[in-house]
């Protein structure tokens, strides 16, 4: 088929995206600017609203909704095509969730900095991880085209501006050091490793810390920019405009408070991200999700531009499916210990990758699970990623005060305990490493339940779209105009989440012959580990992005102004709330001193049934003088922000009483 090429140099091919597709649309699609071009459709939202169209207020060749990887790279590539483009973005900052993120990108097939640092990789192989490692039925031509254009998408990254060093890291974490290498997901464990030759594919912008992101984001943003990408933030996308043939004619926005149209002519990008903070779709499309301790996501990830895509006759999958988070680890010596669920039984090798542990226990063993260690695979410092629950000098007193069944998991250390004296595991062959018998008291259980431990989630289901990024209805046919990017669509990740750097908060960037750029998707980050960067300069624009408690909250009491957290929420809403884009970390800040002020229990063991912690007055007293609440050098070196953030942050607080519950 002949691609279409019209004067400005633009060709069809050319524009149309992978999953985060850039956009373009067949040439002769352009829709008339007049009212009478634009009759009411059954296919959108509100047909009424349609005949209040009397003139479009904004004309561009693409729109792209949603400011992070996948809606900006979409939008660079649009504009190197050579069409005008209009980027706009609900909260007053663009990255998106991207910007928290830890940056990672998920590239193999023998990237330049793959083969700086000496790693065999291949396609085939990358491939093989992908495809055979995660869900039953994945999208293979996606993953296909993925794996094939992942080094050229590198280097595409790189040109973009983005710094990476040629260091490797052997950890199993995100790299806090500026490597930009790393084993990211599953590779290493069983049963992956004998499905896939291993490769580390976690490709890290080179920054100290959990900045990734925030630095990936710096740059594309930057790009944008010069390229001459009109960025709008601060504009909400309300509904689609369709015609009577079904194609899309535009966007209904809301601009400080009023409603503008925006005319397209060649195509409408959705890439609003994922539906993690509204409440109501995740208790209706992902059940498992809804308990889940922390819905992690930028504040407005309300699934707008996938009830746009339906509403508009495109067809969802996945919705159930999600990114659960489980950190066990760091360190890693207590992958030593193992993990039970109510049964008292073993379930999952405990070296996987925590969002292989987090969909293990939310999705299959009803939320609930216990990490259990001896003395020398126990924490040697005070953690807050989860709690003790029991601690005993027996196994059996431990089985006692958890109520297990009987025996139960007696009987599962006795089992462990005797192979690992070999340096085996058979049931589900864990690394060497990570193998040895549980013995020597004090033995203690850690409660990592959804509903208990610090459990971020996220979404993974979205519009249903072709290898270009174009929508498609119930029926398998384009929506002429749609498409979609990110985690607005359902993309290459599925549960489990098998490698970070495919999702929300790391992310990829799909490219191929076939494909422009884009598609980058960020994954979920191990927070408690992201280091707090007030210091860094936070935008806390408050009024621009307010927090309500029919917006983000899991509860909420609007009428006195009580907002209402389940555990470890309260500071990633404040985060959220205020459009920050470099990840600090308030749960950390805060969590390290808790036992330190009355009234302020953040440790007690009865974490369930708290209904303290997170007082305003506490916050106010740290932020009006911080350096008397944080003597600590080691604190200090975490970051205090200065004069003007910390009256931002106090004036956020006195809207609302905060508090765990």
């Amino acid at each position: 088929m002949t691609e279409g090429t019209d004067d400005s140099g633009l060709t069809r091919r050319r524009l149309l995206g992978g999953l985060a597709a850039t956009a373009a649309a067949t040439v002769g699609s352009t829709v008339a600017t007049s009212a009478a071009a634009l009759p009411s459709s059954a296919a959108t939202v509100d047909s009424a609203a349609v005949a209040t169209v009397k003139s479009w207020d904004i004309q561009t060749d693409v729109l792209v909704v949603g400011s992070g990887a996948a809606g900006v790279c979409a939008a660079i590539e649009a504009r190197l095509a050579g069409a005008n483009v209009v980027l706009i973005e609900a909260l007053p900052k663009f990255g998106g969730s991207s910007a928290m993120s830890g940056g990672v990108v998920y590239a193999g097939g023998g990237t330049a900095l793959q083969k700086a640092l000496k790693i065999t990789d291949s396609v085939e192989q990358m491939y093989r991880f992908i495809a055979l490692a995660g869900t039953v039925h994945p999208p293979l031509d996606k993953i296909q085209l993925y794996c094939e254009g992942s080094v050229e998408h590198f280097e595409w990254l790189v040109a973009q501006g983005i710094p990476y060093t040629e260091k490797f890291s052997l950890s199993k974490e995100l790299p806090m050091g500026d490597e930009s290498l790393y084993f990211s997901g599953n590779e290493l464990a069983w049963p992956t490793r004998d499905l896939a030759t291993p490769a580390p594919r976690g490709h890290v912008p080179g920054v100290v810390g959990m900045n990734g992101g925030r630095r990936l984001m710096q740059a594309l943003l930057q790009q944008a920019a010069a390229l001459g990408v009109e960025m709008r933030a601060s504009v909400r996308a309300e509904r689609l405009v369709i015609e009577r043939d079904g194609r899309i004619a535009g966007v209904i926005v809301t601009i400080n408070g009023e409603q503008r149209a925006i005319a397209v002519k060649r195509g409408v990008v959705l890439a609003s991200g994922g539906f993690i903070h509204n409440r109501e779709m995740l208790r209706l499309y992902a059940p498992q999700l809804y308990d889940c301790s922390v819905p992690w996501g930028n504040a407005l990830d309300h699934g707008d531009g996938i009830n746009m895509g339906i509403s508009a006759g495109a067809a969802a999958l996945r919705m159930h499916e999600g990114f659960a988070i489980a950190p066990i680890y760091p360190p890693e010596n207590v992958l030593s210990g193992i993990l039970v669920n109510a049964s008292g039984q073993r379930f999952i090798s405990e070296e996987s990758y925590h969002g292989v542990l987090g969909n293990a226990i939310a999705y299959h063993q009803q939320g609930r699970a216990w990490l259990i260690t001896d003395r020398d695979s126990s924490f040697a410092f005070h953690q807050d990623n989860f709690l003790p629950v029991a601690e005993a000098s027996t196994i059996g007193d431990i089985a006692v005060q958890l109520d297990f069944p009987k025996g139960a998991l007696q009987q599962t250390v006795a089992y462990y305990n005797l192979h690992a004296a070999n340096g085996e595991d058979p049931m589900f062959r864990k690394s060497p490493a990570f193998v040895r018998p549980l013995q020597g008291p004090p033995y203690t259980a850690w409660d990592v339940s959804v509903t208990q431990a610090f459990f971020p989630a996220h979404t993974f289901g979205g519009l249903h779209t072709t290898v270009d990024g174009q929508v498609l209805n119930s029926v398998g046919e384009i929506i002429p105009g749609l498409y979609a990017a990110g985690r607005s669509t359902a993309g290459i990740p599925t549960a489990p989440y098998i490698a970070s750097g495919f999702v929300r908060r790391r992310l990829h960037v799909f490219w191929s012959p076939r494909w422009s750029r884009g598609g980058v998707r960020t994954g979920g980050q191990r927070m408690s580990r992201v280091r707090v960067a007030l210091a860094l300069g936070w935008s806390l624009l408050l009024s621009a992005a307010p927090l309500t408690a029919q917006q983000s909250m899991p509860t909420g009491d609007p009428a006195n102004g009580r907002l209402l957290f389940g555990p470890c929420r309260t500071c990633h809403y404040a985060e959220a709330a205020m459009g920050h884009n470099n990840g600090p970390n308030l749960h950390r800040i805060f969590g390290k001193v808790a036992g330190k002020q009355p009234g302020f229990d953040y440790y007690s063991q009865t974490f369930k049934d708290a209904q303290f912690v997170w007082t305003p007055e506490f916050m106010f007293a740290w932020l009006e003088n911080p350096m008397a609440m944080f003597p600590d050098s080691t604190m200090m070196s975490l970051g205090v922000p200065d004069a003007q953030q910390r009256a931002d942050l106090i004036a956020f607080l006195k809207q609302a009483s905060v508090r765990e519950r």
